[in-house]
Parts: structure tokens; sequence; C-alpha cells
């Protein structure tokens, strides 16, 4: 029998399944009295797909990663290949949801790669 991980968001314990059936929920908001760029960081996060959100929502959840480690925490059910899942990445960096930490870290096969974050 696998055990399922379980999560803790906002004081509520949920499965890695409910976590990212949550994605489809997901948007953003700017109040009222907000900055203009605050409305339109929101409205550019509003824009994204169902796959970017679940890379994104993966980064903000476990901290900055390297495109194989985001590849090994994405859901099975979502079917994402390795390259599409580094597709997806590379669009959240040119919406401005994601970028290069800086930092670098060694792959499974010793090969130096960047570290991501989300914004």
């Amino acid at each position: 029998m696998a055990t399922q991980t379980h999560f803790i968001i906002k004081g509520t314990a949920m499965s890695e399944d409910d976590l990212f059936s949550r994605v489809k929920e997901l948007r953003a908001y700017a109040r009222h009295s907000d900055r203009i760029t605050s409305h339109q960081a929101a409205d550019s996060v509003s824009h994204i797909r169902e796959s970017q959100k679940i890379i994104l929502e993966l980064l903000k959840h476990y901290g900055p990663m390297f495109d194989e480690q985001i590849f090994v925490r994405i859901p099975f059910t979502n079917k994402m290949s390795p390259s599409g899942a580094r597709t997806r990445r590379a669009e959240l960096v040119a919406l401005g949801q994601v970028v290069d930490t800086g930092r670098y870290e060694r792959t499974k096969s010793n090969r130096k790669t960047v570290v991501w974050k989300a914004v």
C-alpha cells in the first residue's frame, strides 16, 4: 500500500491529489487600493495555463528547484514530459513568474543546472 504525502496548507491537511486539484481554483487578485503594478501582476497570473500553474505551485510549495527536481514532483495524473515541464517553466520565466536564483546544482548525470524560484 502506497503512502500518500500530506501537506498542511493554511492549517488544513490535504493529500497531494487535493493540493493539485486546487490548482484549477487558483486566481490572483489585487485590492482596489493596490498600485497598478499589483493589478498587472494579478492579470498576468490569471492568464497562465493549468500546466504552468502546476509548475508554479510546485516552486511555491517546495521552494527553489532545478528542472529535474520539478519534473519528479509533478503528479503522475498530469502526464507531463520532462521536456514539457521545462517548456512550461521557461514560459513562466518569460511571464516573469519564475526567476533564476543565480545558484547552480548538479543533476543526476552530474551536469550543472540553474535553480529556479517562484516570484
